[in-house]
Formats: C-alpha cells, sequence, structure tokens
C-alpha cells in the first residue's frame, strides 16, 4: 500500500486515541470533539444514554460522518464496528461504510470502497462495493437476507493488499463468524473513512454506531484482563464515594473490547458493557448511575453490577466462551493484621504479573482516600518472585490417600510431570492434580497409593521437577505420618491446675502413653457438666501436651513450661476445691480424674498457682497417692514437659556435683556449685547444709524445701554471714524426708574451694 504522508500523520495523532498504530471512539467520554475527529453532519447525532452514537433527526433525509486516519505500518489493516438500524432495511433506509476513500464527500469521492447495510425488497445482504472513477461495482455478498429485518451487528473487516475477510456477530455472547472473503488487488491507500445514511422520517433516529476501531488486527483469543483492586466495603470517611466497585488492569499488549465479558459473583453473572481498554491500563466498574464523584474517566457503568460481600466471595472474569480469565476468593484476612476496620479501604492487588495471584498478593490499599480506583495500586509491586517453594506439610487423609500443600501457588502442568518418591517405598500411585484456586483444603496434589500407608510409620516424601508459578524450583521434602485414633491407655490426664493465679487460667495436661502417633481431633474433655472438644489436636509418643485459653500465661509464669508443648484451647470450669476432668473420644471415657483440693501436700501454705502432678504412669489415674503438688522449686507447675514428682518405679534416690569443685571468685571458672538430685518419691522436703573439717555448720543451702523428684540447687560459697569461705575441704549434708513414715534420704560429699593465685 502506498504511505500517507509524514504531515497527515502528525496532524492526526494529536486528535484521535492513538496507541501502536490504532484509532478507536467507543463514545464512552461523550463527546465527539474528543478521541476520534469525527466530521461531517455531527450535528445530525448525538451520544445516548447507553454512550452510544444515534442519529437524532424527526425528517427525512441523508447524513454523512466522517475522519481522516493515520496510516499504520503494517500491510494487514482491521475496521471494526457496531451498526444496529432498528427497521427492516430498503431503498430508502439504508446504511454504508466506506473506507480508502479519497475525499471526504463520499457522494461525490472518484475512488473508495464501501459496504453497504440494505437494499429494496427481503433479500438483504452485506455486501462489498468498489468505486473506480465514479462508477460502483459489486465485488462480493454475504449471506441473502441476513439483515433483512431490524438488525445490530459487530463487524469486523481485516484488509490485506489482496484479501479481504468480513466477520461479523449478531449477539455479544458469540464469537465472530466469517460471512465472506475475496482475493482482490486493492486500491492505494487513501485515509478517509465514515458512515452515510438515508432514511425516512419514521426511521430517523433509530440508527446506531458504537465501538469503531481502525488499526492493525486484533487477537479474539484469552483476553489477558485481571482483577486489580476491589471495595467491597466503601464508606465517604476517607474521600472516595460510598460506592461498591472493581477495577480491571489489560495485562496485555494490544486493545482489548470489554463488551460481552461477563463479571461472575458467586452464582450470578453481569454483562460488561461497551468499551475499549489499552493495553497496560485500568478501568473502573460501577453499577448504573454510580460513577458520579470518582472523578476519573476510565469508569463504567455496570448493569446488574453485583453486590459485593465484605468476605468469602467468589469473583471471576468469563469470556464469550465462558471461559475464567481471571479469578479469586477473597477474604478480610486478606487486609492483614493491622487493618482494624475494613470501612472504605479497598482490597489492592500487589504484582500485576504473578500468574497465580492469591493472598499473598493482595493486602489493605495504604492511599490516603482509602482505594486508589483507575490508577497504579498503592502496594503495587514490580518485582517478580525468584523464591523456590516449599513442601509445608504432607497430611494423610486415609489408608491410601496423601494431600500435599505447598507454600505457594504451584504450576499444574509442572506438578503432573513432576518425579515422587516415598522412602520407605510404597507401590505405584496416582496423582490428582488441583488449580491453586480449587485446593482442597489448601492441597494443590493429591495421592492415591495403592498400598496401605502404614499407621504410626514415619515417612519421607522428595518430589522432584515441580515448580511454582513464576518457574521456580528446587527438590521438595517433608515427612508424614498416618495418625491412629487413641484408645483407651493411650492418652493420660497428667496434670491439672484448678486455682490458678489471679492473673491466669486453668490449664490440663495430657500424655501420651503409648509408642502410636495419636491424632485426637475428635476428642475433648469435660467436666460432667460442659463438654470442649480439640481443634485438630495430634500427639507424638511420649509427647507432653499443655492445654488452656491463655498459652501466653503459661509460659511467662511456669519457668519450666516448654512452649512447643502448649496448645490454645478452651476448657471447661473447673472449681478450686473438687472437680471432675473427663478424657472422652465420641461416646468413649479415655481417662478420667476427679481431684480434690486435699490432694495437694498438706505443709503448703496456699495451693493458689500450684499444680497437681502424676506421679507414675503405671498407677491408676483416680488413686490420690498417685498425685502431689508440684514442686516449689520449679515454679508450681510443669505444663508441657516431665512433672517434678514424676517416680519411676525402680529409681533408687541419688545425689552428685557436677564438679567437684568450687572456686568463688567470678571468673567464669565454677563460680558457684551445682548439686543435682533424684528421689525416689515425690512431695519430699529438703535440707542442705555446708560444713567445714570440723564439724562447723556454715551454711544452709536449702532448709525445709518442698522439691521435685529431680531437679539441682546452687551454693556460691558463701556463709551464713555474707564471707567467702576459705579454700579447704568441706562437707555437704544432704537429707530429704516424706510425710510418710519411713521415707527418707540422706547424703554427705566431700567437695574442694580453690582460688587462682
Amino acid at each position: 500500500m502506498l504511505r500517507a504522508s509524514l504531515l497527515l500523520f502528525v496532524v492526526f495523532i494529536q486528535t484521535i486515541h492513538f496507541s501502536q498504530n490504532q484509532v478507536y471512539d467507543d463514545f464512552h467520554d461523550q463527546n465527539l470533539n474528543l478521541g476520534v475527529l469525527w466530521q461531517g453532519d455531527t450535528n445530525h447525532f448525538f451520544i445516548n444514554f447507553a454512550r452510544q452514537l444515534q442519529l437524532n433527526q424527526s425528517v427525512s433525509d441523508t447524513s454523512c460522518i466522517w475522519t481522516q486516519l493515520p496510516e499504520v505500518n503494517t500491510d494487514t489493516i482491521s475496521f471494526q464496528f457496531w451498526l444496529r438500524e432498528n427497521f427492516s432495511p430498503s431503498s430508502l433506509n439504508y446504511g454504508r461504510f466506506f473506507f480508502l476513500a479519497n475525499a471526504s464527500d463520499f457522494d461525490s469521492t472518484t475512488s473508495c470502497y464501501y459496504l453497504q447495510f440494505g437494499e429494496a425488497g427481503s433479500s438483504d445482504a452485506i455486501k462489498l462495493y468498489q468505486r473506480v472513477n465514479g462508477t460502483d461495482s459489486l465485488l462480493v455478498s454475504g449471506p441473502v437476507g441476513n439483515i433483512a429485518n431490524a438488525f445490530s451487528i459487530d463487524i469486523k473487516m481485516i484488509l490485506a493488499p489482496n484479501n479481504l475477510k468480513l466477520f461479523t456477530k449478531f449477539s455479544n455472547v458469540m464469537n465472530f463468524e466469517l460471512q465472506f472473503q475475496i482475493n482482490h488487488s486493492f486500491q492505494a491507500w487513501q485515509p478517509y473513512a465514515g458512515f452515510t445514511f438515508n432514511y425516512t422520517s419514521a426511521n430517523a433516529a433509530a440508527i446506531y454506531i458504537d465501538d469503531f476501531y481502525f488499526g492493525q488486527v486484533l487477537s479474539d483469543a484469552n483476553p489477558q484482563i485481571i482483577i486489580t483492586e476491589i471495595m467491597s466495603d466503601p464508606d465517604t470517611l476517607l474521600g472516595l464515594p460510598d460506592v461498591e466497585y472493581l477495577e480491571l488492569f489489560n495485562n496485555s499488549d494490544q486493545l482489548i473490547q470489554l463488551k460481552g465479558l461477563k463479571i461472575q459473583d458467586g452464582n450470578d453473572l453481569c454483562t460488561l458493557p461497551s468499551y475499549w481498554l489499552e493495553a497496560q491500563q485500568y478501568v473502573v466498574l460501577v453499577g448504573t448511575n454510580k460513577s458520579v464523584g470518582f472523578g476519573i474517566g476510565n469508569i463504567v457503568e455496570v448493569a446488574a453490577f453485583p453486590s459485593l460481600n465484605n468476605n468469602g466471595e467468589l469473583l471471576a472474569i468469563r469470556d464469550l466462551e465462558n471461559q475464567i480469565r481471571d479469578q479469586l476468593v477473597y477474604l478480610d484476612t486478606w487486609y492483614g493484621p493491622n487493618v482494624v476496620s475494613t470501612n472504605g479501604i479497598s482490597l489492592e492487588r500487589k504484582s500485576l504479573s504473578d500468574p497465580c495471584s492469591n493472598q499473598d498478593n493482595w493486602g489493605a490499599c495504604t492511599a490516603i482516600l482509602g482505594g486508589s480506583p483507575g490508577q497504579t495500586n498503592s502496594i503495587y509491586d514490580p518485582h517478580s518472585d525468584s523464591i523456590a517453594p516449599d513442601l509445608s506439610k504432607a497430611m494423610v487423609l486415609d489408608a491410601h490417600y496423601l494431600a500435599l500443600q505447598f507454600s505457594e501457588p504451584m504450576d499444574s502442568l509442572a506438578l503432573a510431570n513432576s518425579t515422587i518418591s516415598i522412602a520407605p517405598e510404597i507401590a505405584i500411585f496416582e496423582k490428582q492434580i488441583l488449580n491453586y484456586q480449587n485446593c482442597i483444603n489448601g492441597a494443590q496434589m493429591l495421592l492415591f497409593c495403592y498400598d496401605t500407608i502404614l499407621p504410626s510409620y514415619p515417612y519421607q516424601i522428595q518430589i522432584e521437577d515441580a515448580r511454582d508459578c513464576w518457574n521456580n524450583g528446587q527438590v521438595l521434602l517433608g515427612n508424614f505420618i498416618r495418625y491412629e485414633k487413641p484408645k483407651k491407655g493411650d492418652v493420660l490426664i497428667n496434670e491439672i491446675l484448678f486455682d490458678p493465679p489471679n492473673e491466669g487460667n486453668d490449664f490440663v495436661e495430657l500424655y501420651n502413653h503409648s509408642d502410636k502417633y495419636l491424632d485426637l481431633s475428635e476428642c475433648g474433655i469435660h467436666n460432667c457438666q460442659d463438654s470442649i472438644f480439640f481443634n485438630g489436636l495430634k500427639m507424638s509418643p511420649l509427647q507432653y501436651i499443655a492445654l488452656g485459653p491463655d498459652t501466653q500465661f503459661l509460659i511467662d509464669y511456669f519457668p519450666k513450661a516448654i512452649q512447643q508443648n502448649i496448645r490454645q484451647n478452651y476448657l471447661p470450669y473447673f472449681y478450686n476445691d473438687s472437680g471432675t476432668c473427663v478424657l472422652f473420644q465420641h461416646i468413649t471415657t479415655l481417662d478420667s480424674l476427679h481431684y480434690s483440693a486435699l490432694w495437694h501436700f498438706p505443709l503448703l501454705p496456699d495451693p493458689e498457682g500450684y499444680s497437681l502432678e502424676r506421679i507414675s504412669f503405671t498407677a491408676p489415674t483416680q488413686n490420690a497417692e498417685n498425685w502431689f503438688s508440684a514442686a516449689q522449686s520449679i515454679g508450681g507447675a510443669t505444663p508441657g514437659c516431665q512433672n517434678s514428682q514424676y517416680s519411676s518405679p525402680s529409681f533408687q534416690g541419688e545425689l552428685h556435683l557436677t564438679y567437684p569443685e568450687l572456686s568463688p571468685d567470678l571468673d567464669g571458672y565454677h563460680d558457684q556449685l551445682e548439686i543435682v538430685f533424684q528421689l525416689k518419691e515425690p512431695g519430699m522436703l529438703a535440707c542442705a547444709e555446708i560444713y567445714n573439717l570440723n564439724g562447723q555448720l556454715l551454711q544452709y543451702v536449702l532448709f525445709n524445701e518442698s522439691i521435685g523428684t529431680q531437679g539441682s540447687f546452687y551454693w556460691d560459697g558463701s556463709t551464713q554471714f555474707g564471707a567467702l569461705v576459705p579454700a579447704g575441704i568441706y562437707v555437704l549434708n544432704f537429707r530429704a524426708f516424706s510425710t510418710k513414715p519411713g521415707v527418707f534420704f540422706e547424703k554427705k560429699i566431700l567437695f574442694s574451694v580453690c582460688y587462682k593465685a
């Protein structure tokens, strides 16, 4: 084709929507002097409520509008537009679209091509004509009767130097279909294009034009539209209108027509109206008559716009073939922990290039208005993900099914082609790969194993060649165990605090007295009145688990507490004098304790803040002799670890020094004497004194102090009067006794005190 002059190009780039050699007009700006510069009988038309260009006459006449187009830098060009003739065409009522015309006066131009819409009779068809030296000749005709009655039609014409194809669609929910094509040597480039209409007075307002486009050929496949902002809880507090809105982004390199795309909200659908969305640009969708107050041009009113839930809402964009182009199920937790109220604050997408956008890619808008409709998001993140994924959890669902969770969304095809090995080996298994948006309880891969997954048996799993959506990958390693349901005697009530200090709460400690991995998710505790169930509780063999409503209290108040063995769980009320604690599974009692405050050590001044500890796992739970107050020396309770009053049946009392020498000169070398003890019986009182070799008492280290069955205490080398003892040999005299007759343990140990020169 011949190229238009540079001057023509420069003039018209100032007056049209221009992007990559494209011009378009959807009349959304409601102004014929913006966008494509339409000229001619523009006063015969107006832009109606639906933002379409509509004929607005009352008498029989002929109307013409035209524009001058820039030359594009490709041999193949495309014209697109929507045309409605709300009448049966005839010799007096028809329309024409002119292109490659050498003048704007289409009636007198000597060289052009045009499509004609309507003629006499009932065999109306879309026809292509050529005019050469003022003489018109028919080149090709579409299907007979296609436009014999009132019609609205989308036209797409693709024009190459020696070929023309015409596509049409008569509905927004259809794709373009080929009407005709012709091989023809088209004349040289001419820049004028436009419409002429002949009409009688009855049809003087029955012609409509919309969605005009000229430029390089646009692809119909897979529009890359993504959801980038959600205002589901609007408020005028921060400055935006009290209007729900969605923001979309054209994440492609070409212009996209929104008409016919659908927004799915739960089970409801609404269809988007006409709007040309430029590449890498945003558009805001609101309900009818809801655009006032936003102050932006890239906003579209949508009939039947959905009512957005504040939490747990499915949103999806569907194309003309009902295929999902983008979707998410957003939750109010996506705002993050620092957002106290979501009123007037939108959810924004961080990365526009994240192939699998989920919760990690969304957050609360930080803009001063609470939202950024039609603009770059306030939390926009241009960086791509370079972190490889992890296998975060492998869960056994039953004897043959394994569910795998990953630290981020995974590429489904890579998962399907990944190599999986399990040790010890399990026979051939089948994979079921799930889309990251349709995970089952967070799992994106399910494995069906032909061999039985053995209970309480640790397995290792390795996955190779799996990648996340950003194509990051590494060898994924994990472990899994098939947990068992407990039987009577597997889990024991091991410790209970029923009289906590004023600032604290009760707790109950359980002990897995088996070599099984136990699932207690169907278990709970009751006090013969109220029942409280556990929330996904699992226990390893010989593990202690302390349960209470305030885990931080247990960690802060009791120095021996082990944090990883403490779980938050509400408990039924336990009375301070006596009560019942029953561990159950459905209707089966696994263990039961009816406690009494009288079981506490009788010489304990005040049992508040002291737990009752189980002494032996082999003795009956309800045996009062099997419970005793936790030792004072360890803080009054041992949540999540072995009891201070634990006793082994074969154990004999023992006392020893960690190092038989004391050097109390604060140089970091044995500055304290550490004495370690183990006793057979719980609830004993201890005395420990230091003597010199002459039998003189120098210091009381312990004096009638309640201690546990094991522990340690220290001496710093000082006398009763605060002075340090001189170097020499000394005697530790240790005695432990109980209120029970005959329960007594005593031992003496020699040790040295020395000072460095």
